[in-house]
């Protein structure tokens, strides 16, 4: 496994409303750099735990500063891939969370709503004929 992204959830400006102005916040990202070998197994495995231990951190001092408050309201889990790349897997996940939010907000105002999500991707466009069974079939023959 190759992990090329570790990302957080950002919010949109308070002055723009669509997600293709947000800036991404990588915590890690195989891709903001070239690199003349192959993309390194080793710095995506050690992204992985440099986010164990800040999920474990946040939790720890979420739960020191309020002993009575649940850290985290909702786990929320994605998987997505198939026919999207992985930027417009990222952007789909931020779509349905603020989706999420703003039926939250207009449904129960007043309840705590602070979920962790764990979004999973992977690459599956296929040279940009996602679309076609047919595409797909004949370029094998080229």
């Amino acid at each position: 496994m190759l992990v090329t992204h570790v990302a957080r959830y950002f919010d949109k400006p308070s002055n723009l409303p669509f997600n293709s102005f947000r800036k991404p916040s990588f915590l890690y990202n195989a891709y903001d750099e070239y690199k003349k070998d192959a993309l390194n197994y080793e710095e995506g495995y050690a992204a992985l735990a440099k986010l164990k231990t800040e999920i474990f951190d946040t939790l720890k001092k979420r739960i020191d500063e309020n002993p009575g408050k649940r850290p985290y309201s909702h786990i929320i889990v994605f998987s997505m891939g198939w026919n999207n790349n992985q930027q417009e897997s990222l952007y789909r996940y931020n779509r349905i969370l603020d989706n999420v939010k703003k039926v939250k907000q207009e449904e129960s105002p007043n309840d705590y709503f602070e979920p962790l999500v764990i979004g999973v991707t992977w690459p599956s466009v296929w040279f940009g004929i996602e679309n076609s069974w047919l595409k797909k079939k004949y370029i094998l023959y080229f």
